[in-house]
């Protein structure tokens, strides 16, 4: 198993180029197929499983999709299930995000990511991500 970080932010980084792209083929093959996924959108309710989640981010990419650029990325692994921990940068502001993943058939697959809103009196300079 590659359980390096530098995999899982590979994999991460994988994620921010889909979203930039706007590719919903790639953002869809991120994900994982073999776990139950969850995915929190800014300002939206909880979405589960695969149909909603890729729903979801096929909406979002197919309608004009924010510029988005990230930074400040750390990664955490627990045996086969990692997480990454970083900031998103989209107009107007930052936003920190959590993006976990599984290790599934020799890759980092997504099973969650959600996204919240930073304070705007904050950026990611004076945020501490570990």
């Amino acid at each position: 198993m590659e359980t390096n970080t530098a995999a899982i932010l590979t994999a991460n980084s994988n994620f921010y180029d889909a979203f930039a792209n706007g590719s919903a083929k790639s953002m869809s093959q991120l994900w994982s197929c073999q776990e139950s996924i969850s995915c929190i959108h800014p300002g939206w309710p909880p979405l589960f499983g695969s149909k909603d989640v890729i729903n979801s981010w096929q909406s979002i990419l197919s309608s004009n999709p924010p510029l988005i650029a990230y930074s400040r990325a750390t990664a955490h692994i627990h045996g086969n299930i990692g997480y990454v921990i970083c900031c998103e940068h989209l107009e107007p502001g930052v936003l920190i995000a959590t993006n976990i993943f599984s290790y599934e058939d020799g890759e980092w697959k997504m099973i969650h990511h959600q996204a919240g809103i930073v304070p705007s009196n904050r950026d990611d300079e004076t945020i501490t991500l570990q």
